[in-house]
């Protein structure tokens, strides 16, 4: 975590450096101010935002598509819902997040490098992206419905969080209903309602979906192995297992069957010894008394406490 931070930290650090030598440098100051307001472009330290004036075409003819206004009130009306729902909601988890352990919170902040891992941090932020616009399309195609204009919108990065924003002209808005100004408010978090109703419908779908090109019920995968368990460095991550002792492993709910009659029998295996004398050597050889001398292949020093064996 640390290492990432520092590498956001010099990134940063370099934006921010080279913002300020291109705009002081004469050589490049006005060429440079020229591209930023060519692009829209504004720097500051930890924030990059891209602002651009005027509302696109295809955005005026999404509303004005008919049947709209119908669509808009849904959303009024469920996000009245979800904000009455929410409050409460919130205070019951407040008070079970001062109440109970952290690994047992339903709502927890996210924290990139602690709760979620740096290597997911792409795919996180692309989400927020893609909400985020999302979120600001409904807010902009609304305000087109309700015929408030769209004075620009934009862009930005706020250290590694991704956003999207849009600006609508104060004066239409101050004169328009308040019915009409919920309808406008409540199409972000509308959008955001029907994009997570989809994804959560894309997920149980996914097995169907996916199921020309993938194979079920033929064996258990093995993605992790703890650094605690005895076969960590010996089963290697994506391992086919097929089957335990003769015992067919269909499923990962046979896995734990199988493991479990495995557990239950007492038995033993043969091992070469060529595979024990190189399995052993990768060991260190456990504490013994000093008059005695211990044979490569002891599992434990000779104790009246303990059975040993080579």
């Amino acid at each position: 975590m640390l290492l990432a931070v520092w590498i956001i930290a010099v990134v940063w650090l370099s934006i921010s450096a080279l913002h300020a030598l291109l705009s002081s440098w004469k050589p490049t100051s006005q060429a440079y101010h020229n591209f930023l307001n060519h692009c829209g472009l504004a720097v500051s330290p930890g924030h990059v935002k891209a602002y651009w004036t005027g509302c696109p075409g295809w955005v005026h003819r999404l509303g004005s598509l008919p049947g709209l206004r119908y669509w808009f009130d849904m959303g009024s009306i469920v996000s009245t819902i979800i904000q009455l729902l929410s409050l409460p909601i919130l205070a019951l988890l407040l008070v079970n997040a001062l109440r109970q352990p952290a690994e047992q919170q339903i709502l927890k902040p996210v924290i990139p490098g602690v709760n979620v891992p740096w290597s997911q941090m792409v795919y996180f932020a692309i989400t927020i992206f893609v909400c985020a616009v999302l979120h600001e399309l409904g807010h902009a195609v609304a305000a087109v419905k309700e015929q408030v204009r769209v004075d620009g919108y934009g862009i930005f990065i706020l250290l590694i969080y991704p956003g999207a924003y849009v600006d609508l002209h104060d004066e239409h808005m101050a004169v328009i209903s308040g019915l009409r100004r919920l309808r406008i408010f409540s199409a972000g978090v509308w959008h955001n309602f029907v994009l997570a109703l989809f994804g959560y419908a894309l997920i149980l779908g996914l097995p169907f979906l996916m199921a020309p090109l993938f194979a079920v019920n033929m064996g258990a995968v093995v993605i992790n192995v703890s650094k605690d368990s005895a076969l960590y460095g010996q089963l290697p991550v994506g391992t086919h297992i097929t089957a335990v002792n003769r015992c067919p492993v269909p499923t990962v709910a046979h896995l734990s069957s199988c493991l479990g009659h495995v557990y239950s029998m007492d038995m033993g295996y043969c091992l070469p010894l060529e595979y024990v004398k190189k399995q052993r050597q990768r060991l260190p050889h456990p504490a013994a008394p000093s008059d005695t001398v211990l044979s490569p292949l002891d599992c434990c020093a000779p104790s009246p406490s303990h059975i040993c064996f080579t």
